[in-house]
């Protein structure tokens, strides 16, 4: 009887399907001996017995360790999910501000012939570049070529 069990095992491990049912057996009786997280199967090992097992063979404790499986990568992929978000939009905060530095400083240097064409790429900036242009325009001499440039990027959101 044990070298027939051996057989059949040997004969499972040499599908992929096979190989899914005796992880999803192997992870199950050990999950249901002790509910720990630490217990689960990995992402990898999820998917692989999600796809390639036959979701009306399982048993009772495999749907059970299969659902707190799903709940717990759920969660994990969520707040993976919610850090790359954050991520990406600090870095585009970042780039945004340091682009609209750089054009505000330019167009401080700028001769008047170039203004137009900086003001036109300042407009994809301008939650970043309007504090620094209205900054500058407070802190510029009276008749100065930096007022008058920043008084000019700020023409099209001024309320006056």
């Amino acid at each position: 009887m044990h070298s027939l069990r051996d057989w059949l095992t040997r004969k499972q491990k040499e599908t992929r399907r096979g190989r899914a049912e005796l992880r999803l057996a192997e992870r199950s009786a050990l999950w249901n001996a002790r509910s720990e997280n630490r217990h689960l199967p990995s992402l990898w090992e999820y998917l692989n017995i999600g796809l390639l097992t036959s979701h009306k063979l399982w048993t009772v404790p495999q749907r059970k360790m299969m659902k707190e499986a799903g709940r717990v990568k759920g969660i994990r992929a969520g707040l993976a999910a919610a850090l790359v978000c954050a991520l990406v939009f600090a870095v585009w905060q970042l780039n945004g501000r340091f682009q609209a530095a750089a054009l505000v400083d330019q167009l401080a240097a700028a001769d008047i012939a170039q203004v137009p064409a900086i003001v036109a790429r300042i407009e994809a900036h301008r939650p970043w570049a309007d504090p620094l242009l209205r900054m500058q325009l407070e802190q510029s001499a009276p008749g100065s070529s930096q007022k008058l440039h920043a008084a000019l990027a700020l023409l099209p959101v001024d309320e006056n």
